[in-house]
C-alpha cells in the first residue's frame, strides 16, 4: 500500500538491495539521492524531478539506499518493493455500470456498481425510486454510520428529459434529487451528473444524500 507525503512536505526514504522506489503526484516532485565520500559527510544529489500525474520509478539499488522526496503543492504517494506501484492508492475496481431507462426502482446490486446511466426520451421526468431499507440491508454488510458514493449520469438529450431520485420505503432522501439531461440549455450549463451518498442510520434504514 502507498504512504503519503503532504503537499510541500519532505520525507527520507530507506531503499534496501534489490528493491525501487515508486513516485507518484499530481504536481512536480524532487527526488534526492544521500551519496557519501570517504572523509566527507553525506551530501544529497538530484535524481529526478517528476512530471505531473506520471509515476516515476527508480532503478533497483545494489545497496541500501536513502533517497530524499520534497512534495510540491499536491500530495505525494509512494511506495518500496521490487515491484512497487504507487498508484494501487488511485486505481480502484470499477464494474459495468447500470444502465436505466425510463422509471424503474433500482436495486441495491445496481447502486454498488457505482455508477448508473439513464436515458430516456419520455418528454417528462423519469422516476428512480431507491430499495427499501429493507432490501438495502440484506443487499450489503454495513454498520450503523457506514455509508458508500454512487454516482447517477442523466445521458437524455432533451430538455424535459431529467430523472428523478425518489425515496423508497425507510430509505429516505436529503437534498435535491432531480438530475438535468445533457440537453445544451440544461445539463450541458449546469450538469447532468450527480454524486451520492448512502447511508445507514438503524437496522434496515437508510438516507441518501445528494453531495455534488
Amino acid at each position: 500500500m502507498a504512504s503519503i507525503i503532504y503537499p510541500n512536505g519532505t520525507a527520507d526514504i530507506t531503499v534496501a538491495a534489490s528493491s525501487k522506489l515508486a513516485v507518484l503526484s499530481e504536481s512536480p516532485v524532487n527526488i534526492y539521492q544521500q551519496v557519501g565520500y570517504a572523509n566527507y559527510p553525506n551530501s544529497w544529489t538530484l535524481l529526478e524531478t517528476t512530471t505531473a500525474n506520471e509515476q516515476y520509478i527508480t532503478a533497483a539499488v545494489t545497496a541500501s539506499t536513502v533517497f530524499r522526496v520534497e512534495a510540491g503543492p499536491s500530495q505525494v504517494l509512494y511506495e518500496v518493493g521490487t515491484s512497487p506501484n504507487a498508484r494501487d492508492d488511485v486505481i480502484v475496481p470499477q464494474g459495468s455500470p447500470t444502465a436505466l431507462t425510463t422509471s424503474a426502482t433500482v436495486t441495491i446490486a445496481q447502486l454498488l456498481t457505482g455508477i448508473i446511466t439513464g436515458t430516456h426520451t419520455a418528454g417528462a421526468t423519469q422516476t428512480y425510486t431507491l430499495p427499501t431499507g429493507t432490501l438495502t440491508d440484506a443487499g450489503v454488510t454495513m454498520a450503523i454510520g457506514d455509508s458508500f458514493d454512487w454516482v447517477l449520469i442523466n445521458l437524455s438529450a432533451a430538455a424535459a428529459d431529467t430523472v428523478t431520485v425518489a425515496a423508497g420505503t425507510d430509505h429516505t432522501v436529503v437534498g435535491s434529487m432531480v438530475v438535468a439531461s445533457a440537453h445544451s440549455t440544461t445539463g450541458a450549463v449546469y450538469g447532468n451528473a450527480a454524486q451520492f451518498r448512502t447511508r445507514k442510520t438503524a437496522a434496515n434504514t437508510f438516507v441518501t444524500y445528494r453531495i455534488a
